[in-house]
């Protein structure tokens, strides 16, 4: 299920204990793109603290979560998680070797990595042979596009690669998956490449068709 509208409208749609897993990559504040911006600090901190509050309680019983956020933001993430009743178990580390674009400048370190929090209650969904996937460091490429007309691409796009793993470890086949901030729609071909059933949803309309496209074609 892929809707084109707000975020709180969609998860207050769903019954109440029916995610099993919030796989999500919300806004940042960092970038001058219409989606990604706030009138303030304070503006971003209630508008992430009202999301996390509604979506806790549509989360199973037992369930898995994992929300992106920049690394600035991170210690203010994790209290806000704790605040709407999260489990957190972890901050982990999507680690990109490659950069996006060539970036210039000589002040501070170039960043390769963003966190996200993982947070549940119960087991991940592991396989028996010992793998990659049991550590809270990934490392996974950026998505990168020579074309500037690639339909596909999506400038805060994660990797499938990196997705399809969390998909995998944090829900059983079968089960839902929630994504409020679908952008290009990597969550949702993630699950329909691994049997699990997906809500999600994008003000854009362009990011739905983008979805739609990719999920045809997949």
């Amino acid at each position: 299920r892929v809707e084109r509208m707000d975020a709180l409208e969609l998860i207050g749609s769903l019954d109440d204990g029916s995610v099993s897993a919030l796989i999500t990559d919300p806004p940042y504040n960092v970038t001058d793109y219409e989606w990604d911006s706030f009138r303030d600090i304070e503006d971003f901190v209630e508008w992430t603290r009202s999301w996390l509050v509604a979506a806790r309680s549509k989360l199973a019983e037992r369930y898995h979560a994992a929300v992106f956020c920049d690394a600035r933001f991170s210690p203010v993430m994790y209290g806000l998680l704790l605040e709407a009743g999260y489990q957190v178990q972890r901050q982990c580390i999507w680690h990109r070797p490659n950069l996006a674009k060539k970036r210039s400048g000589s002040r501070t370190f170039l960043s390769s990595y963003e966190p996200f929090w993982h947070c549940g209650n119960t087991d991940l969904y592991l396989p028996e042979q010992w793998g990659a996937e049991r550590f809270d460091v990934q490392s996974f490429a950026a998505p990168q596009s020579n074309h500037k007309k690639d339909p596909s691409y999506h400038p805060c796009q994660k990797p499938i690669g990196l997705i399809e793993q969390l998909v995998k470890v944090m829900s059983p086949p079968g089960s839902l998956v929630l994504d409020p901030y679908l952008g290009s729609g990597t969550t949702a071909l993630a699950c329909q490449m691994h049997g699990r059933r997906f809500v999600g949803c994008d003000l854009d309309e362009e990011h739905i068709k983008i979805t739609q496209g990719r999920l045809a074609d997949g």
